[in-house]
């Protein structure tokens, strides 16, 4: 049975599952292959430790980086440890906090990108490192906060670590109606290029 991005959001936006209960629902792998081996399994929902926020999910992101684990092919990410959870772009509310953490409280909602080889966002409730999150602005919705961080980073890093883009300095942005190419439009602009 295939699972399609189609499941997956319906699976995140299914509210009340977990909310009386330890368990939550997440789409996990248990060996490497073909989009068959994503099952959705009840796993125990996660409890934060310092640091960290326990997020319930409202929107999860789909990347060309996350087929490419599931299939075993991402090079040193492929030695996920299974199961495996995956999913690294991710936008929900921040529903408990761990010791340590100042900046962010429950109720928050925000936006974030885990750590390529913890994963986890294909799932009702993730933890989040308090330095990889940021609140989400009020005027974006969740679908489209979980959308940006991985091809925001991606498009940062080619523009200003790689090419180092300069105000003034003209560009050639090619598939630029794609995912990191219309970020890196809005960059270069921003930027002044």
């Amino acid at each position: 049975m295939r699972i399609s991005l189609l499941l997956l959001c319906l699976l995140l936006s299914l509210s009340g599952y977990a909310q009386n209960t330890a368990n939550m629902r997440a789409i996990q792998i248990q060996e490497f292959g073909d989009p068959e081996v994503l099952r959705v399994q009840e796993v125990s929902i996660p409890v934060p430790g310092p640091g960290e926020l326990l997020v319930r999910v409202h929107a999860a992101a789909v990347n060309p980086v996350d087929t490419s684990i599931r299939a075993g092919r991402a090079g040193g990410l492929s030695g996920a440890s299974l199961p495996y959870v995956p999913g690294f772009d991710v936008s929900g509310t921040v529903t408990a906090i761990g010791s340590g953490v100042d900046v962010f409280e429950v109720d928050d909602e925000v936006f974030a990108m885990v750590n390529l080889r913890r994963g986890g966002t294909y799932a009702e409730y993730v933890i989040i490192l308090e330095n990889e999150a940021a609140l989400k602005p009020a005027r974006v919705s969740h679908a489209e906060a979980a959308a940006i961080p991985l091809v925001a980073l991606t498009a940062w890093q080619a523009l200003f670590e790689v090419a180092k883009l300069q105000p003034g300095q003209t560009i050639l942005i090619h598939a630029g109606a794609g995912g990191v190419g219309s970020i890196a439009v809005q960059l270069a602009k921003w930027r002044g290029a």
